[in-house]
């Protein structure tokens, strides 16, 4: 498998997560609820819309093709708002004292 910069660059950012969870007293599910949806967007976005490519869905056959740029766009949304979210809770925590 190729590894691509977007792929490359989510596991930079994975890992820079995973420090900072390590590094503070968070369990570790914090990071695994949101990392791992969007590393399958990012990672598998392709073969995420070759599965919902020609279903039915209310009535309606789906006949057009998400572009995999949109479906791994909002895997890194979800990424990119997680790591915020973590350093947030880092200085909003070092000003409770946790």
């Amino acid at each position: 498998m190729l590894l691509s910069t977007s792929r490359l660059l989510s596991l930079v950012v994975t890992a820079a997560a995973a420090l900072h969870v390590l590094r503070t007293s968070m369990q570790s599910w914090y990071l695994l609820v949101i990392v791992v949806p969007a590393l399958l967007l990012i990672w598998f976005a392709e073969q995420i819309d070759d599965l919902t490519f020609g279903t039915w869905h209310h009535g309606y056959r789906i006949d057009t093709h998400t572009p995999a740029v949109l479906i791994a766009g909002f895997g890194w949304i979800l990424l990119i708002v997680e790591a915020i979210i973590l350093m947030k809770l880092r200085m909003i925590g070092g000003h409770l004292g946790m």
